[in-house]
């Protein structure tokens, strides 16, 4: 009995359709059975780049199940999970043959603490990125001031004129005063400027020349001690170049 063409044509496809399917259902067989070989499997998470955050709080948000393997984690997805933490600025996840997930952590680096109502952590870009108690400023190795401006919430930023200024008077005081966290309390207002309790005594430094503004304060509390009139001062303006104004 002879095949027409046609019926041949339907058998072949018949047979390619059965042998594509048939493969297909091998090779997924064949995947499944080598994606669960221990080669695969996450025996180890190395993390580096961490300074305040724990590697238990990584391991924590990372969430990984124990023998998991590499093939069902999606590297991208805990790379956001990582970055959703206030104190990471960037998270890389990599995965090493054989068997080790790879966590490269870049933090953010606080340069103030701001504190109206709340106190929050600020960035160099002036960004609040976490909240810190009122109570705990005086175990934080990062410098502090007063400043409520209308609208502060977590996505306030800074202006950057305010934050290089403040950096600028804690550099200054430093540099005149030496170590001050015990007794030194710094506020901003866009009214006044920057404002330093210094031993006590309020003083007006503003937003201009505050190393020159310093300086002035430092010999006009010098002559001060020496007539011995420290603990009568309340108030000191030096925001003006030429004079100062002791009340």
């Amino acid at each position: 009995m002879r095949i027409n063409s046609g019926a041949k044509f339907v058998v072949f496809t018949v047979f390619w359709i059965v042998f594509v399917i048939a493969g297909t259902a091998l090779m997924l067989r064949i995947f499944s059975a080598v994606r669960n070989f221990s080669v695969w499997q996450v025996k180890k998470v190395q993390v580096e780049g961490l300074k305040r955050i724990s590697e238990e709080e990584i391991l924590k948000i990372l969430n990984l199940p124990s023998q998991v393997s590499v093939w069902d984690l999606n590297l991208s997805s805990l790379e956001n999970k990582l970055s959703s933490h206030p104190w990471i600025e960037k998270a890389v996840v990599k995965w090493r043959f054989p068997g080790v997930i790879w966590v490269t952590i870049v933090e953010r680096y606080p340069v103030a603490v701001l504190c109206c109502d709340a106190c929050f952590y600020v960035d160099a870009n002036g960004r609040l990125f976490s909240r810190l108690d009122r109570k705990n400023l005086s175990d934080s190795d990062v410098p502090w001031f007063t400043f409520c401006p209308t609208g502060l919430d977590a996505s306030f930023r800074v202006p950057e004129d305010v934050l290089s200024g403040f950096s600028a008077l804690m550099r200054a005081l430093r540099n005149t005063f030496g170590p001050l966290r015990e007794n030194m309390e710094v506020s901003y207002s866009t009214q006044d400027g920057f404002i330093v309790k210094i031993h006590g005594i309020k003083v007006f430094v503003g937003t201009e020349n505050i190393d020159e503004a310093i300086a002035r304060l430092q010999h006009i509390m010098q002559g001060l001690k020496m007539l011995g009139k420290s603990e009568l001062i309340q108030e000191i303006d030096v925001r003006y170049p030429r004079w100062a104004f002791v009340k």
